[in-house]
């Protein structure tokens, strides 16, 4: 019997199955970022929320009283994505205060290659009955995918020094599928060309409870079994599992699991809902980084 190298446990699965030779090895982490071609070009990689918390006015801009203040924000995806906008307005705007705003422009779309713009801009607006308009400047920062869009807390000061903005860019509150293990389920080593049980082990990392959904199995890019999930609730509280009884001849296969596979469930997240991993000789390597 072969042994792989660094056996654990395997929780509920049991023992693995071999499938060019007995065999024991352990049930794999699965976390490497989705396979490209699971994603369609319409689907968005991830969906992302703003959080407008506060406005410090450090100038009302209206030396007769106090301001009279329009404020609005855009939360867009460039290039040629979605753009979410809001107008604030605060009739009594004074200078030293902190306008509490805590508002939330969700959710916003990001494809690959996409950047996030988050932009303010504003007047004090007198409409020219005590005085005339001013302009209170603009904050603009634009976020790349290399410094996770942004994703964060950000408080900036407009290019007039009017004001400053303390706002949070964060995940949209949303279900997040994402598959953790793929590992065999029998409980006695088995050979090739044997039926043999496959299993994958996923979550729901998000906040918000998911389903339906379906779930493949794979082999060689094959569908190998199709099930399908009812609920699944938020924040990783439940663990799912699904089993197929394979039957794999000897040598070298690919193997993969989907979550979600008809995209109707909109998660934040969409990149983690595939992984892969390698029958290499009958033992599965780690997951396939490719």
């Amino acid at each position: 019997m072969l042994h792989h190298p660094h056996r654990t446990g395997l929780g509920s699965f049991g023992l693995p199955l071999a499938l060019t030779a007995l065999l024991s090895a352990p049930f794999l982490a699965a976390s490497p970022p989705a396979l490209a071609e699971h994603i369609p070009q319409h689907q968005p990689d991830r969906r992302l929320e703003l959080l407008v918390s506060s406005i410090k006015i450090h100038n009302d801009s209206d030396p007769n009283g106090t301001g009279e203040w329009k404020l609005g924000v855009v939360f867009a995806a460039e290039p040629g994505g979605e753009m979410l906008h809001r107008t604030f307005r605060n009739n009594d705007a004074r200078s030293g205060q902190t306008w509490n705003v805590d508002a939330e422009l969700s959710p916003l779309p990001i494809f690959p290659g996409q950047n996030v713009r988050v932009q303010f801009a504003g007047t004090e607006d007198d409409g020219g009955w005590f005085d005339t308009d001013d302009y209170l400047g603009i904050v603009r920062q634009t976020f790349a995918p290399s410094n996770s869009w942004g994703i964060g807390d950000h408080t900036q000061r407009s290019t007039t020094g009017n004001y400053s903005v303390t706002y949070t860019i964060r995940n949209a509150p949303l279900p997040d599928l994402a598959v953790t293990e793929i590992g065999e389920g029998s409980n006695e080593g088995l050979q090739a060309d044997i039926p043999s049980r496959l299993c994958v082990r996923y979550r729901n990392l998000g906040t918000q409870a998911a389903g339906p959904f379906v779930i493949q199995i794979l082999v060689d890019d094959q569908v190998r079994h199709t099930a399908e999930r009812p609920h699944l609730p938020s924040s990783g509280v439940d663990v799912g599992w699904t089993c197929a009884d394979l039957t794999v001849s000897g040598g070298n296969h690919k193997v993969a699991a989907i979550l979600d596979t008809k995209f109707e469930v909109d998660e934040f997240d969409e990149t983690n809902n595939r992984a892969a991993t390698t029958l290499n000789g009958g033992v599965l390597v780690p997951p396939d980084n490719r």
